[in-house]
């Protein structure tokens, strides 16, 4: 539901809104637990262990390719490791990937993982997922942004036109592919995207930058980090753009512009080496324009209309750790996250509470012993407006998520063979309790060399939309072949309160080399089984008022399997000359329960072959020349061809602080789409685009 949005907020009140955010309203004891906490950590009865732990920032530009072979990552298990240990298929989007390849938002920059399917349907909507199940709300994807989940539990999807970043302030972005349910809980089903921004600190003074382009308005960050004291660093900024509509076939706009102006802090508190502290919040304000084709009961039963998303919002995360001893630290997190979306079909708004507590434990001697465990509470209260096209009964719902998790790894052999076996076990107000083991291990023959498995289970919880929904789908004219009869069929889906969780059972294989100092590669294999999968099953037609409807409602009646894999190669021979490929492959079938009538596609709407390759370069000292090619494949049972685009840019330093670059998207001007129309959205075909950007760093 890309245009489930909100309407537009006076500043001053939101920020009245934001600042009396309160438990008190959904859960009294919650409220005071977490108010008191996140007060003790602004107080500084909390710290953290390691830098890198908290997103710390590191200087990759510096490093060789052995070195980031050993960048450490903290998606896989919750605690640092270095991507070459971890066992999981991992990759890892360094600042320097996202400044090269010219990225503008987070969907962008995911183009560059194998095995992450990006399809841009217009201006401002994308479908993002990881081995399969594609869509504008892909249910099977968690993603965070500093720990912090903007996965909506509305419709079971994240909202990709609200996750604004300063791109500059990202310091890596960690995708596994496949599932990490058992660190972090249900709807990690295909994979988890961590989106880790940088720490404050380091130089002091003003930074931003300018863009503009044939398809952008204007485009401007300004931003200044400075210190309080030796201890105490902080960072703010402002970013505001304004995204031009596209031009569709016929060179007519798409009405599809885009515009937000977003602030955001970042707080780090050191006061001495084991104790640390960091506070970060957001405040955004966005309109977003859709050409939707809306269902209509008189002829010609749809109408392409320009619906206008109005989304408006705020947070604040508190995070702190404290070693217990040499051995053992803890970690406290929480944060406050409010939304509100609304547009001509729908409506909401919603507040989000959430408290997590974790404990690393690592031992010392000949067998190294690391346990992780933890327990988390949250609640999301929401009211959702009930527009013509989507209405949700009862129209306020306060829901809490509570979650156990505990993983240990052991090593069997010293530096060889490591087993690592954790569970998490959450209960929610749908389905009660959820439990989601796994089972990995990582053998590594020599430093050059390793294997790794895993056997896991997930689960994807029901959203608001399938229990409580109801949904407009369409109408089918009348005396058609789909409805012969004299009336308009208008086709309603219902959720139902019988609807079950998702579950996956995956198991997975993997391969990481480096024959050579120079090059190194990846390799990951999956089979993917699914139970209970969505299906929309036809009721009775209801005659009413000279109406004819049919209604479906939800169920778990389909189930399916995937399989395939993902290699990646990074070759460096010169610190000139660097390329990075990708390729993947993708197949899966879905079959339905006998007797079961389905309403809607069945495909997974993944291409079978995706193929990437990144070419970086830099011909002087201050001048850098990057390529990105990508050939994807077409989607079965839609009309959406397989298509190759080529990305360029060049970078230009001006001085150690300011860069001039000149970035070009599709340039060889093979107009395509991408995607289909998709809840409402009409897709638009995407076509060639330059930006001229200026950037000043502190």
């Amino acid at each position: 539901m890309g245009c489930l949005t909100s309407s537009r907020q006076n500043p001053t009140r939101l920020r009245i809104r934001v600042a009396q955010l309160r438990f008190a309203v959904i859960h009294p004891l919650f409220s005071r637990v977490l108010w008191l906490t996140l007060a003790g950590l602004l107080t500084a009865t909390c710290a953290f262990a390691s830098e890198d732990q908290l997103g710390g920032a590191q200087d990759l530009t510096q490093l060789s390719l052995e070195d980031l072979m050993n960048v450490t990552v903290t998606s896989v298990s919750k605690k640092s490791e270095p991507v070459s240990e971890a066992p999981a298929a991992v990759y890892v989007i360094n600042s320097e990937d996202i400044r090269r390849s010219g990225a503008t938002c987070v969907p962008e920059a995911l183009r560059l993982v194998p095995g992450v399917q990006v399809a841009q349907i217009n201006a401002n909507k994308w479908a993002v997922t990881a081995r399969g199940f594609n869509g504008m709300l892909a249910n099977k994807l968690l993603v965070l942004i500093d720990g912090r989940s903007v996965y909506t539990p509305s419709f079971s999807g994240v909202y990709w036109d609200a996750q604004d970043i300063v791109m500059e302030n990202i310091d890596r972005i960690e995708v596994i592919r496949g599932p990490g349910a058992t660190m972090w809980g249900a709807n990690a089903v295909n994979g988890v995207i961590n989106i880790i921004t940088k720490r404050s600190g380091g130089a002091s003074g003003l930074g931003g930058g300018l863009s503009a382009g044939n398809r952008e308005r204007n485009n401007a960050v300004i931003q200044y980090s400075g210190s309080a004291s030796e201890n105490l660093s902080y960072r703010v900024n402002v970013k505001q753009f304004q995204v031009e509509p596209w031009k569709k076939a016929d060179r007519d706009t798409a009405q599809d512009n885009w515009g937000m102006t977003h602030g955001s802090f970042r707080l780090d508190w050191n006061p001495s080496e084991a104790y640390d502290l960091t506070v970060s919040g957001d405040l955004y304000d966005e309109k977003a324009d859709s050409r939707n084709a809306l269902p209509s009961m008189v002829f010609p039963y749809s109408n392409v209309v320009t619906v206008r998303t109005a989304v408006s919002g705020g947070n604040v995360l508190a995070r702190g750790s404290h070693p217990l001893s040499d051995h053992s630290i803890i970690t406290l997190q929480g944060y406050v996250d409010h939304t509100r979306r609304a547009d001509l079909t729908s409506g909401e708004t919603r507040n989000t509470y959430d408290l997590e507590y974790q404990q690393d434990y690592r031992s010392s001697g000949t067998r190294k012993l690391e346990l992780v465990w933890g327990a988390g509470y949250r609640v999301s209260a929401d009211n959702m407006t009930n527009p013509p096209y989507y209405s949700f009964s009862p129209s306020k719902r306060s829901t809490g998520l509570a979650n156990l998790f505990v993983q240990g790894g052991l090593d069997l052999v010293k530096e060889r063979l490591t087993i690592t076996v954790g569970s998490k076990v959450e209960h929610n107000d749908f389905t009660n309790f959820e439990i989601q083991p796994s089972m990995r291990f990582l053998w590594t023959p020599n430093k050059h060399n390793s294997f790794w498995g895993a056997v896991s289970r997930a689960v994807r919880t029901p959203s608001r939309y399938d229990c409580d929904g109801t949904f407009w789908v369409a109408v089918i004219p009348p005396l058609t072949t789909a409805n012969p009869g004299p009336l308009p069929l208008r086709i309603t889906f219902v959720g139902d309160d019988a609807f079950q969780s998702e579950k996956l059972i995956s198991r997975e294989l993997g391969y990481r080399a480096q024959p050579a100092k120079d090059w190194w590669m990846d390799v990951a294999l999956f089979y993917n089984r699914y139970e209970g999968l969505l299906t929309i099953i036809q009721d009775e037609p209801i005659l009413s008022a000279g109406s004819l409807t049919m209604p479906c409602h939800s169920a778990n009646k389909k189930n399916g399997k995937t399989y395939g894999g993902e290699i990646a190669v990074d070759w460096q021979p010169s610190a000139k000359f660097r390329v990075k490929g990708s390729y993947s492959y993708f197949f899966g079938e879905i079959s339905a329960d006998p007797g079961t009538v389905l309403v809607g596609p069945s495909e997974m709407l993944t291409p079978k072959h995706q193929v990437g390759l990144f070419l970086m370069t830099k011909p002087t000292t201050r001048m850098t020349v990057d390529l990105l090619g990508r050939y994807v494949d077409h989607l079965e049972g839609t009309n959406i061809s397989a298509y190759t685009s080529l990305d360029g840019r060049v970078g230009l330093s001006l001085n150690h602080k300011l860069e001039l670059s000149l970035t070009g998207k599709n340039i060889l001007g093979n107009n395509h789409v991408e995607w289909q129309s998709d809840m409402f959205v009409v897709a638009t075909s995407v076509g060639r685009r330059f930006d001229v950007s200026l950037n000043w760093r502190i």
